[in-house]
C-alpha cells in the first residue's frame, strides 16, 4: 500500500473524527448538526477554521478555548485521532476496495453510538438507520454487480 494513501486516509479519518464529535456533541441534545457553525459551548463564540484542525488545534490551544480560556475535553482530540487510526487500519487491511467503503461508513456510525450510549443510555435511532441503509447498499450493488 502506498504510504501516501495511508497518511491521506489517516487525515480523513482525523477529519471524519473531528464531524463525529459534532455528531456525540449535538444529536442527543437534539441540536441541528450544520447549524449554528462549531462554537465553544461556553462562551458561544464561532471557532475559526484554524480552531478546527484535527488533533493539531487542541494541541496548540492546550486544550482551552481561544477567547474564554475553558477547558476543552480531552476526547476531542482522542476521537479524531481513533478515527483516524480505525480508518487507516482498515484500508491497510483491505485495500481500497468497495467492502472498505462500507467498513469505514460503519466505523463512523458506530464511534458515535458508542459515545453516545456511554454517556446517555440512548442509541440514535438514525445512526442505526445509517448503518442499515449502508448495508442495503452494498448487498444491492453486490447483486447489480454480481456476474451471471
Amino acid at each position: 500500500m502506498e504510504p501516501l494513501i495511508l497518511i491521506y486516509t489517516f487525515i480523513f479519518g482525523t477529519l471524519i473524527g473531528s464531524f463525529l464529535n459534532v455528531v456525540v456533541y449535538r444529536l442527543p441534545r437534539e441540536e441541528s448538526l450544520s447549524f449554528p457553525p462549531s462554537h465553544c459551548p461556553t462562551c458561544n463564540k464561532r471557532l475559526q477554521f484554524y480552531d478546527l484542525i484535527p488533533i493539531i488545534s487542541y494541541l496548540g490551544l492546550r486544550g482551552k478555548c481561544r477567547n474564554c480560556g475553558n477547558r476543552i475535553s480531552i476526547r476531542y482530540p482522542i476521537v479524531e485521532a481513533i478515527t483516524g487510526i480505525l480508518f487507516l487500519m482498515t484500508v491497510y487491511t483491505f485495500g481500497l476496495r468497495l467492502e472498505t467503503i462500507q467498513y469505514i461508513f460503519i466505523i463512523g456510525m458506530l464511534i458515535p453510538i458508542f459515545l453516545i450510549d456511554y454517556e446517555y443510555y440512548i442509541i440514535p435511532d438514525g445512526l442505526n438507520m445509517g448503518i442499515f441503509l449502508v448495508a442495503v447498499f452494498v448487498v444491492l450493488i453486490q447483486i447489480v454487480t454480481v456476474e451471471k
